[in-house]
């Protein structure tokens, strides 16, 4: 389950959490930092070009906040589903590139996200990483597009 801090991309938790009940299967939730969009990236960047150890703590204080986000869910998520099992995978870099090598490099028989459901030019402008998503890899993908995700 790829998320990305939005509600919208824990809108897919509930659909992962049914499927991998019905089917006695595992979760891993993948978080992957952007550095493309991150104004926290530009000041990563800046601080390299000064002070190579300032630049790595900021860099591992990003990797925490990441960390937290998903033990957080990951907690609420054992709490009301013990009977499912969770992993944690931390990223950074292109959503989409990272999603898709984690399929590669993992053993995994699916992928449920959502999609913002843009169209037009926020589509043009902003891409769809669902859709690149969709057009790499070889398993199978189930979405959830905006006002779903809320399946008992």
């Amino acid at each position: 389950v790829p998320l990305d801090r939005s509600e919208l991309a824990e809108k897919a938790l509930n659909p992962a959490i049914n499927l991998a009940t019905q089917f006695d299967a595992s979760i891993t939730l993948q978080y992957v930092d952007d550095e493309s969009t991150r104004f926290d990236r530009m000041t990563v960047d800046l601080l390299n070009q000064y002070e190579q150890g300032l630049a790595e703590i900021v860099r591992d204080e990003l990797a925490q906040h990441g960390e937290i986000y998903l033990q957080s869910l990951l907690d609420q998520a054992v709490i009301d589903n013990a009977s499912v099992s969770f992993q944690m995978r931390l990223d950074t870099g292109n959503p989409a590139l990272r999603i898709v090598e984690a399929t590669k490099n993992g053993k995994f028989d699916a992928i449920v996200m959502s999609t913002h459901g843009w169209t037009g030019v926020q589509r043009w402008v902003y891409g769809s990483v669902m859709e690149k998503v969709l057009r790499s890899v070889d398993i199978p993908i189930l979405v959830v597009k905006p006002g779903q995700g809320n399946m008992g």
